[in-house]
């Protein structure tokens, strides 16, 4: 069994400088910086007074931080109970518990009672698993009085023994023991990885108070029983459930209902009745046999050994005076009163960190990554919940999966409908220029019938002046008649038939300025020698012209 990590030390409270105590059921401590592998694990200790969780931290460094303990004490009894009744105790302690802790993170490991399994250490020829489970599954019948059918079987190797040959220790239970418990976590919400003895809970809690050279005696004081552990190199070499049980103590105490009970009462000095100190000094001769067997029976399954102190945890932390004078004087080995994890558990209002042992160690134990350790969970559970996760992890997949598309989905649209944004812009800007252009081309339209019926360039004023620049002196114009875009009539009179050739040379060559072409595409002439009667005086001839001139046009020119 590898051994469990660590706790780092940190600096205890003067009890001269009293600071408020923590609220109940939690621990209060300043987080540790963990290192690589962090992981979390919460242990769950189902007892018959009280309900205790742990949760914690550690890493692969052995460093360990611990995070939350709740305690819950168990309804008292109305009296004789069933099995039943206890369970419905416990499953009510249980979900109060829950409620108060919050969410259970990491692997959750319960512990279960050791008086109701069985546990054998066996020497096989194989260092391989599955062939020692095998074995298991065949040698089993011999060492219980149920077959496979009826029970769940685990193991855990304590130590291999050349290459064919391992020593382990062999655990199984009924299943309609563990049932009830299984149920109960269910019942209230707890989804459990492990379930393990709880007397491997005080192995691992106690293994840190230990040289790995020592050898302890652990006994943990319950309402129904004690439980003792024989640890050494944290490993757990024996264990038993001795039947003298706190609830037969507390008879011979009216009044008392637990060990805190008899906190003032039991002292040193005796400070008891004779009728009561006669019962507790039966009490504790009866547990002194009880564990002196206990002893004994392990010392002769290994010869050699022996036990180098006893450890009294549980309910003995409210032995005002120590461990039970009679008790030292019977068991002849060195006793105290300890607390695990080298005492750096602190306590709280409502319990002490002798109590949460057990929880403390079941949670250290989850924090194993090998797998390799007590698990009496059926194996059925186990594979309903790997098909539930597995279903879980479909489920969560495909809704990633559907996220996903959804989101690739919702960017393709986003991508879309910006473009389709940005087309709608420019489908709307090219319709605007559209409607502009088409109103340009009515414009032009327009301004080309204009041009049509407009020539800047042989325009009435144009021509016209142009032709009377040209004239001879002494000519007289009697009438010019222009008709735009065909022809323009000059009837005058000017005083040889000479000039009338100049004007038609001068028509003929007339041009815009800063242009070649001319204004006329043809001029012809007709001329008559005309006498004026100028009244007494001779006749004064002239020579009367008409002369008509084709303008020249962009279509004359296509003509």
């Amino acid at each position: 069994m590898a051994r469990a990590p660590r706790i780092t030390r940190t600096t205890r409270t003067s009890r001269t400088a009293r600071t408020p105590a923590p609220a109940a059921g939690r621990v209060k401590s300043s987080r540790k910086k963990l290192g690589r592998g962090r992981r979390a694990s919460t242990g769950i200790d189902i007892g018959t007074f009280s309900v205790k969780i742990v949760g914690l931290y550690g890493d692969d460094a052995g460093q360990i931080d611990i995070r939350k303990v709740t305690v819950v004490p168990l309804t008292p009894p109305a009296g004789p109970e069933y099995p039943e009744e206890l369970h419905q105790r416990q499953k009510e302690a249980l979900k109060e518990a829950l409620k108060k802790h919050g969410r259970l993170e990491g692997t959750v490991v319960l512990g279960f009672p050791r008086d109701r399994v069985t546990v054998r250490y066996l020497t096989l020829p194989s260092s391989n698993p599955e062939e020692l489970r095998e074995m298991l599954y065949y040698d089993v019948e011999r060492h219980v009085p149920f077959s496979m059918e009826e029970l769940e079987l685990t193991y855990q190797l304590m130590e291999r023994l050349g290459d064919h040959e391992s020593r382990l220790m062999m655990v199984c239970a009924p299943r309609k023991e563990i049932e009830p418990y299984m149920q109960m976590c269910q019942e209230v919400g707890i989804a459990l990885d492990r379930i393990d003895m709880d007397v491997m809970g005080d192995a691992a809690a106690y293994s840190r108070s230990l040289s790995p050279e020592e050898t302890a005696a652990l006994v943990n004081f319950g309402r129904s029983s004690v439980n003792l552990s024989i640890i050494r190199n944290g490993q757990l070499l024996f264990s038993r459930s001795i039947p003298v049980s706190e609830t037969r103590l507390m008879q011979g105490f009216p009044g008392a209902k637990s060990w805190r009970d008899l906190q003032g009462r039991v002292t040193a000095a005796g400070a008891l009745n004779p009728a009561e100190r006669e019962h507790f000094a039966a009490w504790v001769e009866n547990l002194s046999l009880e564990l002196l067997r206990s002893v004994s029976g392990f010392l002769c399954e290994a010869p050699g050994q022996k036990i180098d102190r006893m450890i009294l945890f549980g309910g003995a932390g409210y032995f005002p005076a120590g461990p039970p004078r009679g008790l030292n004087l019977r068991i002849q080995t060195k006793t105290t009163i300890e607390t695990a994890m080298n005492g750096e558990l602190p306590p709280g209002h409502e319990y002490r960190g002798h109590e949460v042992a057990t929880a403390v160690g079941l949670a250290l134990r989850g924090l194993d990554k090998s797998g390799q350790g007590i698990n009496l969970l059926p194996e059925t559970s186990i594979q309903e919940r790997v098909q539930k996760e597995k279903s879980t992890f479909r489920k969560n997949v495909a809704i990633l999966m559907f996220m996903i598309l959804s989101l690739l989905g919702g960017t393709a649209y986003l991508k879309w409908y910006e473009h389709y944004l940005e087309y709608a812009a420019l489908e709307n800007f090219y319709a605007e220029r559209f409607q502009q252009a088409a109103e340009l081309k009515q414009m032009q339209k327009k301004l080309n019938t204009v041009e049509n019926y407009l020539n800047t360039r042989h325009s009435c004023l144009n021509v016209i002046q142009a032709v009377l620049e040209i004239l001879p002196p002494k000519t007289y114009i009697q009438s010019m008649s222009f008709t735009k875009r065909r022809t323009l009539e000059i009837i005058g009179q000017v005083l040889s038939e000479k000039e009338v050739q100049v004007i038609f040379d001068a028509l003929n060559s007339l041009r815009p300025k800063d242009d070649d072409q001319p204004f006329f595409v043809k001029v012809t002439t007709d001329s008559t020698i005309k006498n004026l009667d100028l009244g007494g005086v001779s006749n004064f001839r002239v020579h009367e012209f008409r002369i008509t001139c084709n303008l020249w046009w962009e279509d004359t020119k296509k003509k």
